[in-house]
């Protein structure tokens, strides 16, 4: 049976010789990306990259969902999505990430917890791949390299 699920195209090498999505159907993705500046907080783009995953299966726990009160701090809205994220087999970058101090905390927790990080560009997804010191996007593929 073929998967036409949007990781169907990452693969990683499992026991043995095959190959299989590294993030399988009905597991639980986090969103990130950067929302302060942006018109409507990039709920936007948020909102549509969660319809996209969820009509192909996942469970999406997504921060643009989340209403706190409206006395609400930066540091309560990233309390409550630390919260999520750490539920989360995988989570999927939104383009900008880069530029939000939020979305690099959570891609760097995410990274010592083990969760794999995946870009979302163009209805693809691409892993990100960990190295030793940060590198932003070349041709298209992220690269959040980590130093210990």
């Amino acid at each position: 049976m073929e998967n036409s699920s949007v990781f169907a195209n990452t693969k990683m090498k499992c026991a043995g010789n095959e190959e299989s999505p590294i993030v399988p159907l009905h597991s639980t993705v986090y969103l990130s990306g950067p929302m302060k500046g942006y018109k409507d907080w990039n709920k936007p783009a948020f909102n549509a990259t969660a319809e996209k995953l969820r009509e192909e299966g996942y469970q999406v726990l997504n921060p643009a969902e989340v209403e706190l009160c409206s006395l609400s701090t930066w540091q309560d809205y990233m309390r409550k999505d630390l919260q999520m994220l750490a539920l989360a087999d995988a989570v999927v970058i939104l383009p900008g990430w880069h530029q939000s101090r939020g979305a690099r905390i959570e891609v760097t927790v995410a990274d010592q917890l083990g969760i794999p990080i995946f870009c979302f560009a163009e209805s693809a997804l691409q892993e990100l791949t960990i190295k030793s010191e940060l590198t932003l996007f070349s041709a298209g593929v992220c690269v959040f390299d980590h130093q210990e």
